[in-house]
């Protein structure tokens, strides 16, 4: 969905009832730092990551950062949503 840096930042600014921006603002910022961690790890020869393995660590990290902050009146609904456009 993402090819380029572009589309994600056009794709953050998108108002819809179907992926709350709370969610979106999460993703985007789950999935920044997993890119640089992963740079760094390729810089200073450390293991690195599959492709399928990254998109599993943002997954973990989304679920983990919601789940920590289930009682937030903008977070309590998030998981299902999270759920619902991750599969």
């Amino acid at each position: 969905m993402f090819h380029t840096r572009t589309a994600l930042l056009e794709w953050s600014d998108i108002k819809d009832t179907t992926c709350r921006t709370t969610l979106r603002l999460l993703v985007i910022q789950t999935t920044i730092y997993k890119i640089w961690f992963e740079r760094n790890a390729r810089l200073h020869s450390s293991p690195t990551s599959t492709p399928q393995g990254c998109f599993k660590i943002i997954d973990r990290l989304v679920r983990q950062a919601i789940i920590a902050r289930k009682n937030h009146k903008k977070v309590r609904r998030l998981l299902g949503h999270w759920l619902k456009h991750s599969t």
